[in-house]
């Protein structure tokens, strides 16, 4: 290896060799050097005719800041580097600078000196511990404050109360009052993989939230606060899903409902088991294969009438998941059947704003809202058809191209993939405005008739039907078994 010339004119590694060989290059006459240390920022041997000692070198705001660490008989390499890259955080941090009494309590700390020998004054030994210097960022607390409240005018209710339920999960407490840009990789590492052993589901959608809550930290405008610097979390890897034991299934499966169960959907709601306003909410999600949150916020304004008995709903983008994206259409019209149709003019009330209006305010003074989209998936998990409403979408998708043979485009049309237009069709985003009902009432036909048949050859005892819908919904809401009361007929 090729000797280093002294001075140095870089930055080498310090090693105790090196330091042998500076106590050899110290003699009267040598003007004095420092020298930089390649593992540690900051860290500087001063070389000097008479000594040799460590030093720390920072420039913060225009402003050089510098520390001398002692002799180097006194602080080892390691120690030297682990002092000099403390204060270099420090620094960086913005919570304070590193100064003479720092350095004392850190040497302290190491053992190196005693602090009643530094300052006998000031340090007793029944002194009280020192506050934490109060951090010049957001904590992580006001961090996720200023977060919830920048997208909480873009989100959904639903998404907002996500954010807000994963950002301050118990798991994450020991994080309030920390400086938000202090929480490191590994500990939101650790913190995970202990709860994915127990709820992995749950750690997941902490690490979800939590990628884009620091990504959102880092970006122009909140990192000025938030100290959060670009590329955080980039080492922040998804938790691994434990292994599956013998025999367990796993927690979130793809149904797909048969037809015999979607015919015995409708007819379970044109009898009295369900009420009207629920029954027509079903007769709808079925016929229409929607999702649920455009379900139940309909607005009576959105549906007309037009030739032969059909209905149409034009759904506004403010309804729809496509529609929040630039590539969508104006407005998704989907044709009604005659027979689903004549159900939701029956319940059409005066003056009312939603079509499926909803029993109760949701607190004490508010208005009276649609109903809730937790009310759809917990009627269908209390009725023997084993599908969620989501489920009725492939329901729709995978009946109507394997039974019906209908194309893949066509189908689009009705489950709103976009209305069918491709992601390069400027033209058919921004000028056309048709509802394209030629095309979609065909398709709204085939799959009405073929519901329509298997609700006539749908067999059920209705009485067993009934006791049993009844017990699951009192348990759904938390009562006991007896406590259900059958209404009179």
């Amino acid at each position: 290896m090729a000797r280093i010339p002294w001075p140095p004119k870089s930055a080498v590694d310090i090693t105790a060799t090196f330091i042998d060989r500076a106590k050899a290059e110290r003699r009267p006459g040598v003007p004095a050097v420092d020298v930089r240390d390649q593992r540690a920022p900051g860290l500087l041997l001063r070389v000097s005719p008479r000594t040799l000692s460590w030093g720390w070198k920072a420039e913060r705001l225009g402003r050089t800041v510098r520390l001398d660490l002692g002799p180097v008989d006194r602080l080892t390499v390691a120690q030297a580097r682990q002092v000099a890259g403390e204060a270099t955080d420090l620094l960086r941090s913005g919570n304070g600078w590193p100064s003479a009494t720092w350095l004392a309590r850190r040497l302290g700390d190491l053992g190196i000196v005693r602090l009643e020998d530094v300052f006998p004054e000031v340090i007793r030994h029944d002194a009280p511990p020192a506050a934490p210097p109060r951090p010049r960022t957001w904590t992580y607390a006001k961090a996720v404050e200023a977060y919830l409240a920048a997208h909480e005018a873009e989100w959904r209710p639903a998404a907002y109360a996500d954010a807000r339920k994963n950002l301050r999960h118990p798991v994450l407490k020991r994080f309030v009052g920390m400086p938000v840009a202090s929480v490191s990789v590994d500990d939101l590492a650790t913190v995970l993989a202990a709860k994915s052993r127990t709820h992995h589901r749950q750690a997941e959608a902490i690490y979800v939230r939590l990628r884009h809550f620091f990504a959102w930290l880092a970006s122009p405008g909140p990192r000025r606060d938030s100290g959060v610097p670009k590329n955080h979390l980039e080492d922040l890897q998804r938790p691994r899903r434990p292994r599956l034991k013998e025999g367990e299934q796993p927690r979130q499966r793809v149904r797909w409902p048969t037809m015999d169960r979607v015919g015995l959907l409708v007819a379970l709601a044109r009898t009295d088991l369900l009420d009207p306003r629920q029954a027509a909410a079903v007769l709808l999600l079925v016929a229409t294969a929607q999702r649920r949150r455009a379900i139940v916020s309909a607005r009576v304004s959105e549906f007309a009438g037009i030739e032969d008995g059909w209905g149409c709903w034009r759904l506004p983008p403010i309804r729809r998941k496509t529609g929040e994206t630039a590539r969508a259409q104006a407005h998704h019209a989907v044709p009604l059947p005659p027979a689903v149709w004549s159900v939701l003019q029956g319940q059409i009330e005066a003056d009312a704003v939603y079509m499926f209006p909803g029993h109760r305010p949701r607190r004490a003074g508010a208005p009276v809202g649609h109903l809730s989209e937790s009310t759809l998936t917990h009627l269908l998990a209390a009725l023997p058809v084993d599908a969620s409403p989501h489920d009725l979408r492939r329901a729709l998708r995978s009946h109507g191209a394997r039974a019906l043979r209908l194309p893949d485009a066509v189908l689009d049309l009705i489950l709103d993939h976009a209305e069918g237009v491709a992601p390069g069709s400027v033209s058919e985003r921004h000028y056309t405005d048709d509802d394209r009902l030629d095309l979609k009432q065909p398709v709204m036909r085939a799959w009405w008739d073929l519901v329509e048949q298997h609700a006539a050859a749908a067999a059920f005892d209705l009485d067993e039907i009934r006791t049993a819908f009844l017990a699951k919904r009192a348990e759904q809401k938390g009562r006991k078994p007896r406590e259900i009361v059958t209404p009179a007929c």
